[in-house]
């Protein structure tokens, strides 16, 4: 007697009286011959009965290599932005405000976490307050920075950075301050020697909306130097800007302008700038050899 399964495919072989090795035999010598001319292989499965299982198509793959392509351009893009920012830095709508308006750098340092905490604020004077609230580990974040700076043509300046942040780690705010700006100011106009102030303005006058992501650490970097350059007189009859003034540091020294927080800003500037200007003249040197 002989029995069939509900399952589709399900065959049966001989009958049940048949000895379990010439079934299993029987079987694989049809699933041989099938195999080669339909593609389908005839497994034993239990005694006396055997499933038709087909066989798995070969599909060839695709040509990758644009999208390999695309992934490597997108990789390279992705690791251009700063190393100190999250992925959603680049989308928060105080980006701008935080670096241009308020001249506070964001590139290289400070640290990933106090980034974030500085775009969430609200206001100017809540930005300052996080970066009072945190520097200490600002000095740290810079003497890094400043210890990964290499290049030749900053080596007069970047011992000079790093005083300026030994300084502020003593608890000396005006001379880091002091130190830190002419320093910035140096670099600055050793980069852009046929430049005044105006100019110089205009050169690192970047939109971040329209930066592009290979160069958005360069630029983001330099922004600063906008309100850093803003100029100031006494005689104007307007108050003296909030913000760190290479101005007013230099020509217009003031217990009001030489506080804390300005000091503060003041360490952020030189180590972001220099580490940024280090990133300019490698990227010269490589286009140059090639």
């Amino acid at each position: 007697m002989t029995s069939r399964m509900e399952e589709p495919n399900a065959v049966i072989q001989g009958n049940s009286d048949e000895p379990a090795d010439n079934a299993s035999n029987s079987s694989g010598m049809e699933s041989d011959d099938n195999a080669a001319e339909t593609g389908t292989k005839q497994v034993s499965v239990i005694t006396g009965i055997s499933w038709n299982v087909y066989a798995i198509p070969k599909f060839g793959l695709p040509d990758l290599s644009s999208f390999q392509r695309m992934g490597s351009l997108i990789k390279r893009q992705l690791d251009s932005l700063p190393p100190n920012w999250s992925d959603d830095v680049i989308y928060s709508e105080n980006l701008q405000t935080v670096i241009h308006d308020d001249g506070i750098p964001l590139v290289w340092v400070p640290r990933s976490e106090i980034v974030t905490e500085l775009l969430a604020a609200t206001s100017r004077a809540a930005r300052v307050a996080v970066l009072l609230a945190r520097c200490d580990e600002i000095v740290e974040d810079c003497r890094l920075v400043l210890t990964d700076i290499s290049h030749e043509t900053l080596a007069a300046q970047r011992p000079l950075a790093m005083k300026a942040v030994n300084a502020f780690a003593g608890g000396h705010y005006e001379a880091a301050q002091a130190l830190a700006v002419v320093v910035t100011e140096t670099a600055v106009a050793h980069q852009f020697p046929n430049a005044d102030y105006a100019a110089t303005k205009k050169q690192v006058n970047f939109d971040l909306v329209q930066a592009r992501l290979t160069k958005i650490r360069v630029e983001a970097a330099l922004i600063p130097i906008n309100p850093f350059y803003t100029a100031w007189k006494p005689s104007w009859g307007i108050p003296a800007p909030e913000e760190l003034s290479r101005h007013v540091s230099v020509h217009q020294a003031d217990v009001g302008h030489y506080t804390k927080s300005n000091s503060t800003v003041a360490i952020l500037l030189v180590t972001s700038v220099l580490r940024a200007l280090q990133e300019m003249r490698k990227q010269t040197d490589t286009a140059q050899l090639e």
